[in-house]
């Protein structure tokens, strides 16, 4: 029983890719999140340290779109084979 398992929890890619899912999703809601409610607080951060608004809006992208490039493997490094 123990080879089985073993044998099931065997596929690194499988792992790999679970794991880019889960941080891209906990990532993309932390993004939603960050726009639906605390947008404004952001962008008052973002002007006390001398950065334009705009910078927000950037920060905004990256936290919804790179979730989506991790999860489908766009841009990611791939070891060789």
């Amino acid at each position: 029983m123990l080879t089985a398992f073993n044998r099931m929890l065997g596929k690194p890619d499988l792992g790999k890719l679970l794991l880019r899912f889960t941080l891209s999703t906990m990532m993309l809601f932390h993004g939603i999140h960050k726009f639906l409610f605390e947008i404004n607080g952001i962008i008052g951060i973002i002007q006390a340290h001398g950065m334009p608004a705009i910078t927000t809006y950037g920060v905004f992208m990256g936290e919804t779109i790179v979730p989506f490039m991790f999860i489908f493997g766009i841009l990611v490094r791939h070891p060789p084979r």
